[in-house]
């Protein structure tokens, strides 16, 4: 994310082997690959200090301690997907319980805090914004995590979904440019 230099600068020259029109070609594909897994990471990490601020502010709001470290800690954690739910419930349901005024009410209100923030994630933050970093409709955002998740055998292909659903729309532009080109009438 922090390279200064373009990742595919002299790849055309590593391609002799290939006619010019399909190194052009493959040329392309790499660079929007590369680009679309750059926007996947940018809005990963844009998606977990979301997160983080929320959680922290939730946390705060129903007395946990160290609601604002743990949120910010918690939501950072969630640009693994899973990660950050499984070490949050089993760090701040225990802390809920155990701290001074915690208790099983406490351990509802911490609950409630991380099901709203997974749901704020899920259904507006992660279409939107990677909608926005990577050029794709939140809808199809959506079906593609349903789609690559099952493809996939689940973490793995949801991880892998949105660069995986825009690299195929992008080799699809390609080919709808390239191949069928549109007829003035």
């Amino acid at each position: 994310l922090l390279a200064r230099d373009h990742p595919t600068r002299g790849l055309a020259d590593q391609l002799t082997f290939l006619r010019p029109s399909v190194r052009a070609d493959v040329v392309f594909l790499v660079d929007e690959f590369i680009g679309i897994v750059e926007a996947f990471f940018r809005g990963q990490l844009l998606i977990g200090l979301c997160m983080g601020v929320l959680l922290a502010a939730g946390f705060s709001i129903v007395g946990l301690k160290f609601g604002l470290f743990v949120g910010l800690a918690l939501g950072i954690l969630n640009i693994i997907p899973y990660l950050g739910t499984i070490v949050g419930l089993g760090f701040t349901l225990p802390l809920a319980f155990f701290q001074t005024g915690g208790g099983w009410q406490l351990v509802g209100l911490v609950l409630a805090v991380k099901i709203a923030v997974q749901t704020v994630e899920a259904w507006v933050l992660t279409p939107r914004i990677m909608g926005h970093q990577t050029g794709l409709h939140p809808v199809t955002i959506i079906v593609a995590i349903f789609f690559w998740g099952t493809a996939l055998g689940g973490v793995l292909g949801m991880l892998m979904a949105i660069p995986l659903t825009a690299f195929v729309v992008t080799a699809w532009r390609l080919v709808k440019r390239k191949y069928f080109p549109a007829h003035d009438a």
